[in-house]
């Protein structure tokens, strides 16, 4: 009888934001959208091996456990978290360089809660690294990096191999420090859809999604009760306008205080899109007309599904993703929004909607190719792939 060599595996280790302690839908949509990309791409099966981004730090113990302050406990505490939950230091030092890849990322990466990282740990990896999609998060009014914050920032590039991004925000905020990174997209705009009918289409009414961020973003108890202001002027004037359908897009649990504020200004839903599978949201998006949105992702989901979008930015991504898709002219900042302002972009987009659903064709088409040279760099990484 012929013996049948078994095939080794590819091993990644992913390192990213999607663990059982984050309820972010849209931090879910670019992992699975790397993985997604990748394992067809491969001549082996691919294993990949998750961990949580937070172990590339020195504050690893999430904050909604016994304090909400936990990451200014002794590194000492944080140090036994790792132990008690199977990822001491050493163990993930080996499960690093044992693997043929490592990746991190997508999304926010550069962001001032998790900087500054473990700089030790990291320069031990001897595995290839390739940084995925990335992006600089910087709330508005938010302070700048601390000196200390920025030497990890050049640690982990200068040990990356490979390093993208997904806006020029982020382009600019790495030159600034002397590194050069690729610019590519949010992998998420790749995510793979799964319709499963929660947002259905009637002839001659438009789907609107609606979102509102609360998440923890700076100044998002001072502001909202304009949010819900604004927020309730522009769907009732979409809806005095022409037959209209709303959903909400639930991105974070948090959203629901919107949802239940807008209901009690008498807002009927015929939908509250509350789903623990990204591909069925972006699948929900895909039957959407157009979003009024502030979680990033919701609008880079509904790009992805080819459905412009509307952006009420609390961040600086916000307004440089608008820019990159060619959707500038639909932003607004949180710290400028009124009602008279959002509902002159709603006036705009609905006199124009089927020209900004084609215009949005072109910029995934030409993102497509840098994300397919990307992941094929990044395969290239292993020798025997």
């Amino acid at each position: 009888m012929e013996r049948v060599e078994k095939i080794r595996p590819l091993k990644i280790v992913h390192f990213h934001h999607n663990d059982k302690n984050n309820l972010n839908i849209g931090d879910q949509a670019h992992v699975l959208a790397i993985q997604e990309a990748l394992t067809p791409r491969s001549k082996r099966p691919v294993q990949f091996i998750e961990k949580s981004i937070q172990l590339l730090g020195r504050q690893v113990i999430p904050n909604k456990f016994y304090y909400p302050k936990s990451k200014y406990y002794p590194t000492v505490f944080h140090n036994v978290y790792r132990m008690l939950i199977g990822d001491g230091f050493y163990k993930v030092l080996q499960e690093c360089n044992d693997a043929d890849l490592v990746i991190i990322g997508g999304g926010g990466v550069y962001m001032g809660y998790l900087f500054p990282l473990n700089n030790s740990f990291i320069r031990k990896i001897t595995t290839p690294i390739s940084i995925v999609g990335v992006g600089y998060n910087h709330n508005l009014g938010s302070p700048d990096f601390s000196e200390r914050q920025l030497e990890s920032v050049r640690t982990i590039s200068s040990q990356a191999t490979l390093q993208s991004v997904r806006d020029s925000r982020t382009v600019d905020f790495l030159k600034e420090q002397g590194i050069e990174a690729e610019l590519m997209c949010d992998p998420a705009i790749f995510l793979s859809e799964r319709d499963t009918g929660l947002v259905t289409r009637r002839e001659g009414t438009v789907n609107v999604g609606v979102n509102i961020a609360r998440h923890g973003w700076n100044n998002q108890d001072k502001l909202k009760d304009a949010l819900v202001d604004a927020y309730y002027e522009a769907i009732r004037r979409i809806g005095s306008a022409q037959k209209a359908r709303f959903y909400y897009m639930m991105h974070q649990p948090n959203e629901r205080y919107y949802v239940d504020a807008l209901r009690q200004r008498g807002v009927e839903f015929a939908g509250v899109i509350n789903v623990s599978d990204a591909r069925e949201l972006k699948g929900a998006y895909a039957n959407l007309d157009f979003t009024i949105s502030m979680m990033l992702h919701s609008t880079i989901l509904a790009f992805g599904a080819g459905v412009p979008s509307i952006n009420v930015g609390y961040d600086d991504k916000n307004i440089a993703f608008m820019r990159m898709t060619g959707q500038a002219h639909r932003y607004v900042g949180v710290d400028a929004l009124s009602s008279r302002k959002l509902n002159k972009i709603i006036d705009d987009t609905l006199a124009r909607l089927p020209a900004e659903k084609k215009n949005l064709e072109k910029y995934k088409m030409e993102f497509s190719g840098r994300f397919d040279d990307y992941m094929q760099r990044t395969l290239a990484l292993v020798t025997d792939r």
